[in-house]
Order: structure tokens, then C-alpha cells, then sequence
């Protein structure tokens, strides 16, 4: 699978390493630090979905909304695209979806792929449905 940016020459000057660093989930983390939280901002290079399950108890909980980076795939494997299985998996939970546009407003979205396989990428928004 093609990489966002690998054809660009800044990536290609700077050798990229694998680095670990520690974590927690955010349910752990909200939990632990008594947070309530409205908004939660997600960009996290294709860890989207994993975030997100770990955040599970948080989501049904509180509800907030969520905004998402969201970046297509390249190579048009939407099945196992992380950003489009996070998608699906929020719209399973109740979360419904939007696109901000240029003037800040959200635009419901109804067709996820209509409307995702035509960008390079971009943030999304969930709140949950009533």
C-alpha cells in the first residue's frame, strides 16, 4: 500500500525510524484523570480505529463528538483501510457523520465513499445521533 507523502522529497532527504513510546487508552486516561470530555480530536497516522475501540466506554458514556482525521486509500482497498473501518465502526455505535466546509459548518454525510474517495484527506466529524 502506497504511503501518503513517500513520493515527496522531504521524506525521501529524512530516513524515517521506528520509534516506541509508551501509551494508555483514553478510556484509561479519561477514567484515571476524572475528565469529562465534549470533543476529542483524533490524528494519529492510520491509528484511527484502534483509538477509537480503545475508547469504547468513553464514546457510549459521554458521547462527544469526535473529530477524525480521515485519508482515503490509495489503492482503493477501502475493506482494509483503518481510516473507513474507523468510520463504519462509529456509525455502528450511533454516531452520525459530517464534513466541515469552508465555512466551518457541518454537512451531513450519507454516503460516506461518494463523498471520502474524492479528497486527499480530510477531518470528519461524529456526533452522536439522537
Amino acid at each position: 500500500m502506497k504511503k501518503q507523502y513517500e513520493d515527496r522529497e522531504w521524506i525521501k532527504k529524512n530516513q524515517a525510524k521506528e520509534v516506541s513510546i509508551p501509551s494508555v487508552s483514553l478510556d484509561f486516561y479519561i477514567e484515571e484523570n476524572r475528565i469529562i470530555p465534549d470533543m476529542i480530536k483524533i490524528d494519529v497516522e492510520g491509528g484511527e480505529f484502534t483509538v477509537l475501540k480503545n475508547s469504547e466506554k468513553i464514546l457510549e458514556k459521554y458521547s462527544p463528538t469526535v473529530i477524525m482525521e480521515f485519508i482515503p486509500p490509495k489503492d482503493g482497498d477501502w475493506k482494509n483501510n483503518n481510516h473507513y473501518k474507523a468510520v463504519l465502526w462509529m456509525k455502528s455505535k450511533g454516531f452520525s457523520l459530517y464534513n466541515i466546509d469552508i465555512t466551518g459548518s457541518l454537512i451531513p454525510i450519507s454516503s460516506e465513499k461518494s463523498v471520502l474517495e474524492n479528497t486527499d484527506s480530510d477531518n470528519l466529524v461524529f456526533i452522536k445521533s439522537k
